[in-house]
């Protein structure tokens, strides 16, 4: 899961907006190795982030660990980005941006490093910077702002101890799930599906191959999947699938969270070890009756069973 382009930052040249849907895709190096080396001596890339009128990227180990570059929007122009991070920054350091809503400035860079629970915020223009936030419970392995609002724009940072805080615009943390491993990669559904509404956390652990989704507020529970997340099935499906076909189990986790382990894409609203009635899936569904559908006869009108001849 790591973002490591060894030999450079691969971006998408995705030149088929208006090629055909079989068109082959073709892919072209945005940031290139000489001119990392050239800057920083060092082409292991892991952090790339947006911001606005630049990109900010870091490096991995090796010569110049905690020092950012910038690129301008084609990927050239490559630079040093503010002074060196300091603060036992090493190792895989990853970034993100604001996006110039909630109160954290107009598109500053944010950065935290694997080495410890730490976050440093450094101006857009790359020139101050300082500590904004302590106190994590392990490194820091994912950074990404809430862009939907579901968790109130904050802030959101992940560890490797499975800790995933909110931090508010003030530099404040506040635990809103813990997970039990290294959590590294976290996104928003950019919309709905299944039970889960648009702008939903969901946070990847490659440790385990497990994919959660978390919910809004401290303590909510964290819908797992083991491996790789089953398909959900249209809700224009003509056949529907028996309701045996999925299955829960729950399981506790910290007292930070409650975390079920989902199979097939079921999630629950209780708290038994069973799945009850409530129990709803998100990847079988039964389509709505059609108007080519046959009615069901009445009560009234059913035809009554005939009487056994004595």
């Amino acid at each position: 899961m790591q973002l490591r382009l060894a030999a450079s930052v691969a971006a998408i040249g995705l030149a088929a907006f208006a090629a055909p849907s079989h068109a082959a895709l073709s892919f072209s190096p945005f940031v290139t190795t000489g001119d990392l080396d050239t800057v920083l001596q060092n082409n292991s890339t892991i952090g790339f982030a947006y911001a606005g009128d630049k990109f900010v990227g870091s490096v991995y180990y090796g010569a110049n660990n905690d020092q950012l570059y910038s690129t301008n929007l084609t990927g050239g122009g490559v630079a040093k980005f503010g002074a060196p991070l300091g603060n036992n920054f090493g190792g895989e350091i990853y970034v993100t941006a604001s996006l110039g809503i909630g109160g954290y400035g107009p598109r500053d860079v944010f950065a935290g490093s694997q080495n410890g629970g730490t976050i440093m915020r450094i101006a857009h223009d790359g020139s101050s910077q300082g500590v904004f936030a302590t106190g994590l419970v392990g490194g820091v392995r994912s950074l990404a702002f809430d862009p939907f609002g579901l968790y109130g724009n904050q802030l959101i940072a992940a560890t490797n101890q499975g800790n995933i805080y909110t931090i508010s615009n003030t530099g404040v943390p506040t635990l809103l799930a813990s997970v039990g491993e290294d959590t590294e990669g976290l996104s928003f559904t950019q919309q709905a599906f299944g039970p889960y509404a648009a702008g939903t956390l969901f946070v990847a652990s490659e440790g385990s191959g497990t994919l959660r989704a978390i919910a809004a507020g401290p303590g909510h529970a964290a819908i797992r999947w083991k491996g790789s997340m089953p398909p959900i099935t249209p809700r224009t499906s003509s056949r529907p699938t028996p309701r045996n076909s999925c299955r829960t189990s729950a399981m506790r986790s910290s007292p930070a969270s409650s975390v079920w382990a989902a199979r097939c894409g079921t999630s629950t609203t209780t708290r038994r070890r069973r799945p009850s009635s409530r129990t709803r899936s998100a990847c079988f569904r039964t389509s709505p009756r059609t108007a080519s559908s046959s009615p069901r006869k009445s009560s009234a009108t059913r035809s009554p069973s005939p009487r056994p001849t004595p």
